[in-house]
């Protein structure tokens, strides 16, 4: 690979898609500087801030703490955040830790929940691992808040083992879920407001903010707790959480279970033993840091092999909003001036209106944010490709363009009509959306541009639509296009 393939192949497995001048940009830089500036994500402040507060309100102030309107909180964030992969890695932990909107249902504690692990993404996996647990709605998730001293419930230990550490069946025995399960007892959640039930949804909106706290947080009753010695994969002692997480994390089945996860879904599937080793020395050096995990990744060999090169399935989320991307959403709403929104106001109708698209097509294709299908979460690779998901695919693009009067295909338009002629502009529109085509492809595309109406039709407002669709409804289907 060039530079230039290099970096757009680290910007589509760190990142979420890329525009051509932030591939250039980062070809410019070079691999090591782009790879520290996206890991140091800290360092770059994010332009659009989208309170979401705003997604619970209406015109009228009216307020809806469904956990369903804050999907459209977290899309407009992946579209238009300037730090990807912070989000990326959020998505990654968001399908680890699996917590599902169906079963909590209160909007701000799913909130909560996917600000905490965007908190500690690239931190430390011990620290990530402690602050989840005793997040509100993982105790509602996995019922840990109704544990107590002679009933505990086994949904978080077992979990904790099975999914979130070890994998299944991987070192452990039922005997340690069930003497692991003790060691949560007494955990709960509180309502942080004082007389809730006297006041509507926005007058607690607004105290909940004053105050400066999540509107539930953890608590914990030492009465409920069920002391004494408790033996947990060959050690015996009380156990308090924190004890078992570090033994948990101990186990040698720990390390290789995490990188190769890590790897998967950074990398290629169904990595080489010798790769998961190392990865998983280096995870161990660094004491458990997922960014230095991640730097180690990024610089192996094998990630910038053939085998790496578009090997890795889209989801939903890395098909639909790297397109969102990459055809300018953000580029639209900072023309339009919303960047920002007042929390005491409904989110700008412009705004709703393209988080809730990509939203909707998302869930189409079979993901919907916060609601992952059960406790493992989604299942990637392959499993996202049927007919189905490329009938949902190509829809989208249809979507997108069809119409004279979209967005997307104004921005598209006032790039390329600038090109010579029909093959410079399908190169441009292929570059646009991170298409490959091999030349036999590239011809087929320009035969569609120009049966679509080619340059004469672009440069006209109710026509520069018919050649763009012409031209991604192929892209669209093609199988390197479903590939990061």
């Amino acid at each position: 690979m060039n530079d230039r393939d290099k970096a757009a192949h680290l910007l589509r497995r760190f990142g979420l898609g890329a525009t051509p001048p932030e591939v250039e940009r980062a070809a410019k830089e070079g691999i090591d500087k782009t790879l520290d500036r996206l890991l140091d994500y800290e360092d770059t402040p994010e332009e659009f801030d989208f309170p979401f507060w705003s997604f619970a309100l209406d015109n009228n102030l009216n307020t809806n703490f469904d956990s369903s309107r804050f999907v459209a909180w977290w899309t407009i964030k992946l579209l238009t955040t300037t730090r990807p992969l912070e989000q990326n890695l959020t998505l990654f932990w968001h399908d680890h830790f699996s917590v599902g909107a169906g079963k909590v249902t209160f909007g701000p504690m799913m909130v909560e929940h996917v600000e905490t692990l965007r908190k500690h993404a690239t931190g430390s996996f011990r620290t990530l691992l402690s602050a989840v647990a005793r997040d509100p709605a993982m105790l509602r998730w996995l019922d840990t808040d109704t544990s107590v001293r002679g009933k505990p419930n086994e949904n978080y230990a077992r979990e904790l083992m099975e999914l979130f550490t070890l994998g299944e069946g991987n070192g452990y025995t039922e005997k340690d879920v069930q003497e692991a399960a003790r060691v949560f007892t007494g955990w709960s959640i509180r309502n942080a407001l004082q007389n809730p039930g006297r006041q509507n949804g926005y007058l607690q909106m607004m105290q909940v903010r004053k105050m400066g706290c999540p509107w539930f947080v953890f608590s914990e009753a030492p009465a409920l707790r069920d002391d004494g010695p408790k033996t947990i994969l060959g050690a015996t002692r009380d156990f308090t959480a924190d004890d078992l997480f570090d033994h948990v994390l101990k186990q040698p089945g720990h390390p290789t279970f995490l990188a190769r996860k890590l790897w998967e879904y950074f990398a290629y599937p169904n990595p080489e033993p010798a790769v998961v080793d190392r990865i998983a020395g280096a995870y161990v050096k660094s004491k458990y840091d997922i960014k230095a995990t991640l730097l180690a990744l990024a610089r192996s060999k094998e990630f910038w092999s053939d085998r790496a090169l578009r090997s890795v399935v889209k989801s939903p989320v890395h098909f639909s909003v790297a397109l969102g991307r990459q055809l300018g959403v953000a580029d639209v709403l900072r023309e339009a001036k919303l960047v920002s929104c007042d929390p005491d106001k409904n989110v700008p109708q412009p705004v709703a209106t393209a988080a809730n698209f990509f939203a909707l097509q998302m869930r189409r294709q079979g993901m919907t944010l916060l609601y992952p299908p059960d406790a493992a979460g989604w299942s990637w690779g392959e499993s996202w490709i049927s007919t189905g998901s490329i009938i949902e695919r190509r829809r989208l693009v249809d979507l997108m363009f069809r119409n004279a009067g979209s967005g997307f295909v104004k921005w598209a338009t006032l790039r390329l009509k600038a090109a010579p002629d029909s093959a410079a502009a399908v190169a441009m529109l292929c570059e646009m959306v991170d298409a490959p085509a091999d030349p036999a492809r590239q011809a087929i595309l320009v035969q569609a541009f120009e049966k679509g109406g080619g340059l004469a039709a672009l440069g006209k407002a109710n026509t520069a639509h018919q050649p763009l669709v012409a031209v991604m409804r192929l892209v669209s289907g093609l199988p390197e296009f479903q590939m990061a």
